[in-house]
């Protein structure tokens, strides 16, 4: 459970928020999970244990899939990097275990994939914010424009390789760095010297939950939570047989689960995740997380509600332990984000 008095309105987070939506910030993902898949077999490996396939993924491209428990429960968030015949799983630094401990555990004696982990020996840092194109292209042979989204290239640093792709969490132009260890201090130094401010977690859940980028450690209502219950049904390929399609298209068929809706509250009001949600005197849901968003000047955040109402529009209140609080259900995402803004005109 969270609460957004763990993300304060304090001046920090809000200039950290602002460099993240205005002008360009670095996040180090200490503890990332880097993973390499190769052999005859990658592919139908990765297939398998995999939300979407890469069969059509070409080199130098990425794919953003799930990876699922046998019950179909959602165990991580990953990126995959095609480097022609192998490829690279990046997970984010909360679901490294359980995502290296599922692939660990389907890769066992399978003939034709090699799995290691790298995630010790990598340094991963993100550069996001409308001008973070700007930061990185000094480490390119060739412009920041030769990165189309949701592909990579491969750059140089004091003579080491790094792979930079362009994905990120926040909905601005982002590119992410996966630098040998050794060079990762003077990797970040480099960003620091010209100018790209180092930025906390607080401030980049802000802007996640602002671009409704699913924060799998605050929005699981429960242990066994699906896609579905997290509005991640996008990222799965039901054409493709991966291992838990059947259970998940069983509980989905058995109609029991809530579902995430956007809400909006006043800026002072003290919504906190695990707040009843209430339609007039009756509970339909829970509140999940929630954040004050600087910029938006408002509480924002996601609560699970009963299938039924489960739409956005619909005033309803928030009760907890310091009383009742009026929030409007809303679509997401909240904003339109700087970099968007910028290309629109």
């Amino acid at each position: 459970m969270s609460s957004i008095t763990s993300l304060s309105t304090g001046a920090e987070v809000a200039e950290e928020h602002r460099v993240l939506r205005h002008d360009r910030g670095l996040i180090e993902w200490r503890g990332a999970g880097v993973f390499d898949v190769a052999g005859t077999d990658a592919a139908g490996f990765l297939d398998e244990v995999c939300t979407r396939s890469v069969a059509f993924l070409f080199e130098e491209r990425t794919l953003a899939a799930l990876l699922l428990a046998d019950d179909g429960s959602v165990l991580a968030i990953v990126d995959l990097l095609c480097r022609g015949d192998s490829y690279t799983v990046l997970v984010w630094p909360d679901q490294r275990l359980v995502a290296w401990t599922r692939l660990a555990v389907k890769a066992e004696g399978r003939d034709g994939v090699t799995l290691s982990d790298r995630s010790d020996s990598t340094t991963v840092l993100a550069v996001e914010g409308p001008r973070a194109g700007a930061a990185v292209e000094p480490f390119l042979d060739g412009s920041i424009g030769q990165i189309a989204y949701r592909s990579f290239t491969t750059g140089r640093w004091e003579e080491a390789e790094m792979v930079v792709a362009r994905i990120g969490v926040t909905a601005e132009f982002g590119y992410t760095l996966l630098v040998p260890l050794q060079h990762g201090d003077s990797v970040r130094a480099r960003l620091v010297e010209m100018g790209v401010r180092p930025c906390g977690r607080e401030a980049v859940d802000v802007c996640r939950m602002e671009s409704r980028f699913v924060n799998l450690e605050r929005e699981c209502p429960h242990p066994q939570t699906t896609p579905f219950e997290l509005g991640l049904q996008w990222m799965i390929d039901f054409t493709h047989g991966f291992a838990a399609r059947r259970a998940l298209l069983e509980r989905w068929e058995a109609e029991v689960m809530r579902l995430p809706v956007c809400f909006t509250a006043p800026q002072e009001a003290g919504v906190v995740a695990g707040d009843e949600v209430l339609l007039a005197d009756q509970v339909v849901g829970s509140v999940t997380h929630a954040v004050r968003s600087p910029g938006l000047g408002r509480v924002i955040g996601v609560a699970h509600l009963d299938r039924d109402i489960a739409v956005p529009g619909l005033p309803l209140s928030a009760r907890g332990a310091g009383g009742a609080t009026a929030i409007t259900t809303c679509s997401g995402p909240f904003l339109v984000p700087t970099s968007v803004a910028g290309l629109r005109r």
